[in-house]
């Protein structure tokens, strides 16, 4: 019989029973609950918690440089890092001293490592890190209480990082050699951002033509920015890391993916000191003569290649980068196109070269046929005059030289009206007037038969249309097409492609493309641009470009002024070549387009003075030889013009 208080054994043995049975039923349901995670849902779930700890960084690629024909900079990546600080690495709630001393030993090294490769001072770096450490303290505080119990929880993490500034600058604009210097120290919490700024080192001088790229992802917004951004680009690469549950990257967990393949190197045809000296001439240029616009090319015949190329008004990237009013303004005024490439103009009496290969090469006229001017005629019912220079005026019989000499409209237009509209547009197109040409920048310039369209299609074949068109206008022309057109006839008559783009390359110098000079057609005989470029030569000598003259050189070249719609408005103009003796190869090709100037307006007078001092100065920078030791043409020039200021010349 059992005592008081005790418990029968039966009793005893039966609870034992039940709690061994119940611990074996819980036991057996976590056996078959763990055999469960990990054996049906044991690759989902370490596929999620490897994709929890994973972040995928991208890898920029370098945008490549622009570059003149001499591999020099006209637009190029500079780097701008960031150094800064991530203040929850900072964040330690350890009440342990041992921790809380190493915390404090590796905050004091941060400080004065920090200070003197960012130059600060320890006791102000120690400051800022505390300081942003608190502050970020405070916000982290305020979050999680917005997500009771859900310190650790993706969502609160997520908000986490968009919400509240994980790196604090401590220094912007850091030179690649102080990131990485800052990097090899291994300083607490400090790292680098990289990123890089577009700089262009030659300024307003190439703006127009190189064109712009904002960076911070914006897109180029014009020039070779834009058009050749699929090689100036590169393709971005990507890498993963591992990250803790802070956001802090796990050592020696990061894998890259795919490498970024950096931007390649576009290499131009301009000489950056050519492209100087240009753009220098049309500011003076501009601020002489406040004309509406000025465009001066300097072309090399025999490739094609465009040494430089200026527009007036032009702007300053810098400014238009970081000002918002000057940039808005820039955009509105239109400053940001090539007006070499882009303005359409009646380009006048450059034209009458042209007109004189043409029907030379055709055998409509020959070099001694003679045409008489009496100073006005009528065609199609209207008055067709011949400027004097100052006034209206007899220039009498004369040969081809003697029309280019004396700039006659009357006898290019009497040759004009031989030739016939088939014919005069066919040598025109001939010299590339109309064609589109590809200079893989944004826009492609093209020529127009018609300037303005008129109201009867028939118009473009009448007597009175043709002969405007065989001095120069009713037509519509870029400034490059005039310039090309030269430069056929400076090269033998040979037309070629105009070229800009050279070569793309590598970061390393590896060619990838290259862009070989093009001939495009023969738009005239050699013989033919022999005996214009002689016509030309007479021009300068005696004729309406002795301004133009350059002692030591022969100058072939043309004047050039046409008169616009509305009253008192002229384009004045220069197109010229040197050196330009028989059986001696031009180097340059110059033209100088000066559109609505005010006061003088001649191109004797605003543009021949400005192709004068340019081609000067390129026979020194390209070390041409003189072909005029002993400027003959130059002393005849200065002659003439002492003559004719005297009222004795012509």
């Amino acid at each position: 019989m059992a005592g008081r208080g005790t418990v029968p054994g039966e009793t005893v043995k039966h609870r034992v029973r039940y709690s061994f049975g119940m611990i074996a039923s819980l036991y057996g349901l976590l056996v078959l609950r763990m055999l469960y995670v990990q054996g049906v849902q044991g690759d989902r779930l370490k596929a999620e918690a490897e994709d929890n700890r994973k972040h995928t960084v991208t890898l920029a690629a370098h945008r490549g440089s622009i570059l003149d024909r001499n591999l020099r900079p006209l637009a190029q990546s500079r780097y701008t890092g960031a150094v800064g600080f991530d203040p929850l690495t900072l964040v330690t709630e350890s009440g342990d001293p041992r921790k809380a001393a190493m915390f404090e030993k590796r905050l004091k090294r941060t400080a004065e490592v920090g200070a003197r490769l960012l130059s600060s001072t320890p006791e102000e770096m120690r400051r800022v890190l505390l300081t942003e450490r608190d502050h970020y303290r405070t916000e982290l505080a305020i979050r999680q209480a917005t997500h009771p119990g859900e310190t650790q929880t993706p969502t609160l993490t997520r908000a986490d990082r968009k919400g509240l500034n994980r790196f604090v600058i401590l220094r912007e604009n850091v030179s690649l050699e102080v990131a990485q210097r800052v990097r090899a120290a291994g300083l607490m919490s400090i790292g680098v951002q990289d990123d890089t700024t577009r700089s262009y080192p030659n300024g307003r001088d190439v703006a127009q033509i190189v064109g712009l790229n904002p960076g911070g992802g914006d897109k180029s917004l014009n020039g070779l920015e834009r058009s050749q951004a699929k090689w100036l680009d590169g393709i971005p690469g990507k890498a993963v890391s591992e990250m803790d549950k802070t956001g802090r990257p796990l050592p020696d967990t990061r894998h890259v993916l795919k490498q970024a393949r950096e931007g390649y190197d576009v290499v131009t045809t301009l000489d950056a000191d050519i492209q100087h000296l240009v753009c220098q001439e049309a500011a003076e240029v501009y601020r002489k003569y406040s004309p509406a616009g000025v465009s001066i090319i300097v072309v090399e015949p025999q490739t094609g290649d465009i040494l430089a190329m200026s527009g007036m008004p032009d702007y300053d990237p810098e400014t238009f980068l970081n000002d918002p009013v000057y940039r808005n303004e820039s955009v509105k005024s239109g400053v940001l196109n090539a007006s070499c490439l882009t303005h359409l103009f009646e380009p006048g009496s450059t034209m009458k070269a042209i007109t004189i290969a043409a029907a030379l090469d055709q055998k409509v006229i020959s070099p001694e046929r003679y045409f008489n001017c009496p100073g006005v005629i009528t065609v199609d019912k209207r008055a067709l005059r011949c400027d004097k220079h100052g006034g209206t005026g007899v220039h009498g019989s004369l040969n081809f030289e003697g029309i280019l000499r004396q700039s006659c409209n009357i006898g290019s237009a009497k040759i004009g009206m031989e030739m016939g509209a088939t014919r005069l547009y066919k040598g025109f197109e001939n010299f590339g007037l109309f064609d589109k040409l590809d200079v893989q920048m944004p826009m492609f310039p093209r020529g127009r038969k018609i300037m303005f369209r008129p109201s009867d299609p028939r118009e473009i074949m009448r007597q009175g249309r043709i002969a405007r068109v065989a001095f120069g206008h009713s037509i519509g022309v870029t400034p490059l097409h005039v310039a090309m057109a030269y430069a056929a006839l400076a090269n033998g008559g040979k037309l070629m492609q105009p070229r800009l783009v050279a070569a793309v390359r590598d970061m390393d110098g590896k060619l990838l493309k290259t862009n070989a000079p093009k001939m495009l057609r023969q738009a005239v005989s050699a013989e033919t641009a022999a005996i214009v470029e002689r016509g030309l030569r007479a021009v300068v000598t005696s004729g309406t470009g002795k301004i133009a003259a350059v002692p030591g050189y022969t100058i072939a070249g043309k004047t050039g002024t046409a008169k616009l719609y509305k009253s008192n408005e002229f384009v004045g103009s220069f197109a010229g070549f040197l050196p330009a003796s028989p059986d001696v190869k031009p180097r340059v090709v110059i033209y100088v387009m000066v559109d609505r100037p005010k006061g003088s307006y001649y191109g004797s007078d605003v543009a021949a003075p400005a192709f004068q001092h340019i081609a000067a100065q390129l026979a020194r920078h390209l070390h041409m030889a003189e072909d005029d030791p002993q400027s003959v043409q130059y002393k005849t020039a200065i002659e003439k013009r002492k003559l004719q200021a005297r009222g004795l010349a012509h």
